[in-house]
């Protein structure tokens, strides 16, 4: 679990200074495992997103307002601060993402190349941030699988836009939600003051189509697959392969090792449309959308 902490004592260690965002490993009976305390001097707070990945490691998203400590750069007032972990806590990378003015985070789904898609909000109008429609946006951001900025992508109007929560419901298309004061730029049809707003967009080109990743194609069978799914077309026909089950929010199910036409037991699954990811040992990456009746 994660959260955010100005402490540095009783169960919390490692205060950076002000607030810290505080991320705590337990048991099934809630004992602490490991903690660890991550940010600068000023406040590292407002924790929206938490995944844990088929590394086993950790996805944490908040805002920053540090330029010290764990935080190697801030581009002016509050930026966007996203961390990825190992799987006990120690940093991998860390990226700051925003302008001059306030920018602040949002919920961050996994994406079918690998990467993330992050529904943040910006009052900013420079720095990462190419176009403004004024007051306060929601303010989309993708990253790759390291946290390098792709591409990013202003939405809203004129007044006060908000983001909530992004889902997502094909490989590359996902539904938005937020409240919105704006009836102008791409909002239309206000009733006056705040209003709740679904947007639902797709990601054009973006290189990676069902199957094909990376240089790497796979197929699996059988598909739809009630019981059981396996690896019938590789790079490779020799070797293990590391899969790992998504659901279409990018979110991890199960993983494991396999060989070609190996069995995957997904008896215990709920019905549904998944993403298969094969990483085989010469590092490509290939993807295959399931679905499980």
């Amino acid at each position: 679990m994660c959260g955010f902490s100005s402490s540095n004592n009783g169960d919390v260690s490692g205060n950076h200074g002000n607030f810290d965002f505080w991320l705590v490993k337990i048991n099934e009976i809630g004992d602490i495992l490991w903690q660890k305390s991550y940010g600068g001097s000023n406040e590292d707070s407002n924790i929206t997103s938490l995944l844990q990945l088929e590394d086993q490691g950790f996805l944490i998203t908040g805002r920053t307002k540090s330029n010290n400590g764990d935080v190697t750069f801030n581009h002016g007032d509050q930026d966007v601060w996203t961390i990825k972990t190992d799987s006990i806590g120690e940093i991998e990378w860390q990226r700051t993402y925003g302008g001059s003015g306030y920018d602040a985070s949002g919920e961050i789904i996994r994406t079918i190349d690998g990467g993330y898609l992050h529904s943040a909000a910006t009052k900013s109008v420079d720095g990462d941030i190419t176009q403004s429609f004024g007051s306060y946006d929601i303010w989309m951001i993708k990253i790759n699988d390291t946290g390098d900025l792709q591409w990013e992508k202003s939405i809203g109007g004129s007044d006060f836009d908000v983001n909530r929560s992004i889902l997502k419901i094909s490989e590359n298309g996902f539904k938005l939600a937020g409240t919105t004061s704006s009836n102008d730029g791409v909002v239309s049809g206000n009733h006056g003051g705040d209003d709740l707003w679904i947007a639902d967009f797709e990601i054009l080109n973006t290189g990676v189509h069902e199957g094909v990743s990376r240089g790497c194609t796979i197929s699996v069978a059988p598909n739809p697959a009630k019981n059981y799914f396996t690896l019938t077309n590789a790079p490779e026909t020799s070797g293990k392969y590391i899969y790992t089950l998504m659901d279409m929010s990018g979110r991890f199910v199960i993983n494991g090792t396999l060989h070609i036409y190996e069995k995957v037991n997904i008896e215990g699954i709920p019905k549904g449309s998944y993403i298969v990811q094969i990483k085989t040992g010469n590092g490509l990456t290939g993807y295959q959308k399931l679905i499980k009746e």
